[in-house]
């Protein structure tokens, strides 16, 4: 199977990637009822310890499979569209103009109650010093910028997508090979649905399904799509 997949990647001229939950950080060294408890109470400074937790993290299987993805597709014309918030994959080797992510990162705040529309990058100084950011113009605290908040902003996000769709525009009747890593569904409205409807709609389109359980393929694009049983991480690495 790996070697079809490679051979998929060789011949296409266009290769869209969708990463999904099987890919997020699950912060097993943080969990617990304290730090729980401290991320209720103190959810800012919670996600600062976050990403500190996240660059001591060395040698870790996960960015061992991203190297090898970046290895695979380093010559090609490639997007990526990524449900993770843990921001692993913006310290590979892949280009950032060619990641987008809209489930939010780490890499910005924004407003808790999301009075304004705008978002604010997370500096060095605001992590080492655990600063308690708040909106400059209702003075709540700030959050990180991701789905997850209650009023989430989706302008950190929004620019690179529209990067993404105007890529996606130049795919059709393209040979592209469509590999979609570790999508369950949480969030099937941002990778797993509309990459079904790509390969539908675009007849030279090749997709690869890669799941430990949610493998299986829709009737209507199983003659141009391949399921693969196994651990998106694990499949890559091998």
């Amino acid at each position: 199977m790996e070697n079809k997949v490679i051979d998929a990647i060789k011949e296409a001229e266009k290769v869209l990637v969708g990463i999904g939950e099987a890919f997020e950080e699950k912060f097993e060294g943080l969990k617990g009822d304290a730090f729980r408890l401290y991320e209720q109470e103190e959810p800012l400074l919670a996600g600062y310890e976050k990403i500190e937790y996240l660059r001591k993290q060395k040698n870790h299987e996960t960015e061992e499979a991203y190297r090898k993805l970046y290895e695979l597709l380093k010559d090609k014309d490639y997007f990526i569209i990524t449900t993770c918030m843990d921001d692993r994959i913006y310290s590979t080797p892949f280009d950032n103009s060619k990641i987008v992510a809209p489930c939010g990162t780490y890499r910005f705040l924004q407003c808790s109650d999301n009075c304004s529309k705008e978002i604010l990058p997370v500096t060095e100084k605001m992590i080492t010093e655990r600063e308690r950011i708040v909106c400059p113009h209702c003075k709540k605290e700030a959050c990180f910028n991701q789905v997850t908040c209650e009023h989430y902003n989706e302008n950190g996000y929004l620019p690179q997508w529209e990067v993404y769709r105007k890529w996606l525009q130049q795919t059709v009747n393209r040979n592209l090979c469509i590999l979609e890593l570790g999508v369950g569904m949480k969030y099937p409205t941002v990778i797993r649905w509309p990459f079904e409807k790509i390969v539908m709609y675009n007849q030279k389109a090749k997709m690869f399904r890669v799941h430990e359980t949610l493998y299986q393929l829709t009737k209507e694009i199983d003659d141009k799509a391949v399921s693969v049983a196994e651990n998106p991480i694990t499949f890559l690495c091998n």
